[in-house]
């Protein structure tokens, strides 16, 4: 009864701090996914260059090329999705949001 009111009142960890068990035989690591498949600092989220998005809003489909840096609407250059959704609806908008993309969506051209 006694351990387990001292259990009770003792902090406990919830999780082994990081490198306790670094260079213990015996122990295995988890090997860390290879960033270098995947261009160095996109955005997971945004599908691949040359991809091709589209939106109905207001009864009219508007398409949007994914470009090595940014994208293009109508023939302009933009950096952002949420750019283009504010020029296409004339309010602030979550560009991700907008074109329905969650992972990677979008048709490919």
């Amino acid at each position: 009864r006694r351990a387990a009111e001292l259990a009770n009142e003792a902090d406990i960890r919830m999780r082994v701090p990081k490198g306790a068990f670094d260079g213990v035989p015996g122990t295995v690591r988890k090997a860390k996914p290879d960033k270098s498949i995947r261009t160095a600092g996109r955005d997971r989220r945004v599908p691949l260059p040359g991809t091709t998005l589209s939106r109905e809003y207001k009864g009219v489909v508007h398409m949007v090329k994914v470009l090595d840096l940014g994208f293009e609407y109508e023939g302009r250059r933009y950096k952002s999705l949420s750019a283009i959704a504010k020029e296409i609806t004339g309010s602030h908008w979550n560009g991700y949001l907008f074109f329905n993309i969650s992972n990677g969506g979008g048709k490919r051209a």
